[in-house]
């Protein structure tokens, strides 16, 4: 038995239940607040029990209940005397999940042949989502109570649509950079030391300039040109992931002594040959 049950304050101004009548207001109070209710809305309460409480005749009953009916406010069973209140879940929802299961067990307890199980199952699937579908499935579909339709049930949910097959990477490609959760993915080129642009790739996202697939297409270019004139990739990228730069360019002196050996002696004999032709001038090819 419940020791107390709520009311809104919005029920006494609600123009569907000013037009119940003062009989129907008294009576829909009751059952929002009868010691018979539930969690649910859902629930037993003989005609007896509500003309004791009442102090009502038997007549007086049934016609507040067929008020209720007929503004589709409850269904009421008079064989098992069972009723459900439609929209009891919508301004009573169950306070934490732990209410929630509380109530599942309370709708496996409902018996079947109440006639009213599936209105509210309807009402359950309509205003409160943490319910475990599995339980309402033998009731789908939902008989909607507001439907006055020859079949009155609740438009089937449509069917998720199947998720797209994933497109198979092309051969020989590498993942370039990641934004917004996507990957972008270019084909590097085989002279591209991997280890320096993933490298490369870490500090632009963490600069907050991530590469788009239209900067990683320009920065191979731009690496080609490097190349092109003497700057070996590693040094290039190496470079600007070491300085945080956004750009890539030619590698300064003072990093070519600290870097690499292979790339100092490729400056040392620039230069030689630079001091070589001041000194001497061009050379002659005696051959010709």
């Amino acid at each position: 038995m419940r020791e107390y049950g709520k009311i809104h304050s919005s029920f006494w101004t609600s123009p569907d239940i000013r037009a119940l009548g003062e009989d129907g207001r008294t009576l829909a109070a009751y059952l929002l607040t009868s010691p018979h209710s539930n969690m649910l809305g859902c629930f037993r309460v003989p005609l007896a029990y509500v003309c004791d409480d009442l102090k009502w005749p038997l007549e007086r009953v049934l016609e507040g209940f067929e008020k209720l009916t007929q503004r589709v406010w409850v269904t009421f069973d008079k064989g098992s005397e069972w009723v459900v209140i439609h929209k009891f879940l919508k301004w009573n929802q169950p306070e934490n999940p732990n209410v929630v299961r509380a109530a599942e067990k309370l709708f496996a307890q409902i018996p079947g042949s109440s006639g009213v199980k599936s209105i509210l199952a309807w009402a359950i699937a309509e205003f409160e989502p943490r319910f475990s579908v599995d339980k309402l499935a033998e009731f789908k579909p939902f008989p909607n109570p507001f439907d006055t339709s020859p079949k009155a049930y609740r438009k089937p949910e449509p069917e998720p649509e199947p998720e797209p097959e994933p497109q198979p990477e092309p051969k020989n490609t590498r993942e370039a950079n990641s934004k917004n959760g996507m990957r972008l993915v270019v084909e590097l080129p085989d002279w591209i030391p991997e280890d320096a642009w993933t490298a490369f790739v870490a500090m632009r996202k963490k600069i907050k300039a991530p590469l788009t697939d239209e900067a990683v297409k320009l920065a191979i270019t731009k690496l080609e040109k490097l190349m092109q004139a003497g700057h070996r990739p590693r040094a290039v990228l190496e470079q600007s992931t070491l300085n945080s730069w956004r750009g890539l360019f030619e590698v300064r002196v003072a990093r070519l002594v600290a870097g690499d050996p292979d790339s100092r002696q490729a400056f040392n004999d620039r230069e030689n040959a630079k001091a070589k032709q001041l000194l001497f001038g061009p050379e002659v090819d005696h051959a010709a």
